[in-house]
Order: structure tokens, then C-alpha cells, then sequence
């Protein structure tokens, strides 16, 4: 008779302990993983797959006509009202030693960013998508000659090619 209150109470503490196993599993699963991701615009400029960091990104517009700006740099492209804000509209291909003019077709957009406290309009032929690729998928860029590496800070794999990803606070820095 002795041994029946030991073997229940053994019976119930292993159901304790089955009981508590249960309860860590479900918020184990629960719990998010912690996987980091990044989030990119990924756009067409003169032919190349860029990407622009999502923290930057305020809005992307159809392009309205644009203000032209006598002796301005060659990248700047013009300037826009944007809601009573006279925004730069730059187009990085003289920056990034891509071929072309810029086109005006149904697909060009601008991407409107800012950069420490700083806003410009970005001129794209054409913005794709917003993708969140994982941090570990990003290639850094190896040093190398080519002037326009000064402006992108690593490359993803992406089905339909390399996507270079703009820093833009360098480019921010050159344009002015």
C-alpha cells in the first residue's frame, strides 16, 4: 500500500514534466527566428539591376515634367515640386559610368529617397519591386578600379541577374 501513493505521485510529476515539455515547445515555435533580412527596391538604370536600401525610400512617382537647371551638373536632371517642396531630380548615369540618355517611356519612375535629412528624386527607367533578400545573401564588392564601385555597397543574386545595391549616402555625398 506503501508504494501506490509514490508511483501516483511519480505519475504525476511526469505528467508535470510532459505537461511543462509541451508548453516550451509551442512557444519555442512560436518564437520568431531571428533571421535578418534587408529590404531592397530593385530598379533598371541604363541597362543594370540597381537596388536601393528600403530605409531610404519615401516614394516612388510617374515623372512629372521637369524644370531644367542651366549649368547644373550633369546628374542633375532637373528639379520638381513635390507637394510645395522643390526636390533635385538626379540621374545617376554619368556617376555611374552607365551609357544612354535617360528614357521617358510608360515605365521610368522617380524614386524619391532621403539621406541624412536630405531628399532627391532618383530617376529609374523602370522600378521593378521591393524584395527582402537575407543579410547573408549580400556579396561584398571587392576593391577595385572601377570608379562606380565607389557608389555601391555589395551585390545580390537575383533570378533574372546580379542587383547592385546603391550606397546612397556616397552618392548623396558626390551629387551634392
Amino acid at each position: 500500500m506503501t508504494d501506490r501513493p509514490e508511483s501516483l505521485h511519480d505519475i504525476r510529476a511526469t505528467l508535470a514534466r510532459l505537461r511543462e515539455d509541451y508548453w516550451r515547445g509551442l512557444e519555442e515555435d512560436a518564437a520568431p527566428r531571428a533571421v535578418a533580412t534587408l529590404e531592397v527596391l530593385a530598379a533598371r538604370l541604363g541597362g543594370q539591376l540597381l537596388g536601393l536600401p528600403g530605409a531610404a525610400l519615401r516614394e516612388v512617382l510617374r515623372v512629372p515634367p521637369l524644370v531644367r537647371v542651366p549649368g547644373a551638373a550633369p546628374t542633375v536632371a532637373g528639379i520638381i515640386s513635390l507637394r510645395g517642396d522643390i526636390v533635385t531630380v538626379s540621374d545617376l548615369r554619368p556617376l555611374l559610368g552607365l551609357a544612354g540618355e535617360p528614357v521617358r517611356g510608360p515605365g521610368a519612375r522617380l524614386v524619391v529617397v532621403e539621406v541624412a535629412g536630405q531628399s532627391a528624386a532618383l530617376l529609374f527607367d523602370e522600378v521593378l519591386d521591393l524584395r527582402r533578400p537575407t543579410a547573408d545573401a549580400l556579396e561584398t564588392l571587392a576593391a577595385g578600379d572601377d570608379k562606380a564601385q565607389l557608389y555601391f555597397s555589395g551585390r545580390l543574386s537575383q533570378p533574372e541577374g546580379l542587383l547592385t545595391l546603391l550606397d546612397l549616402e556616397k552618392i548623396f555625398s558626390a551629387i551634392g
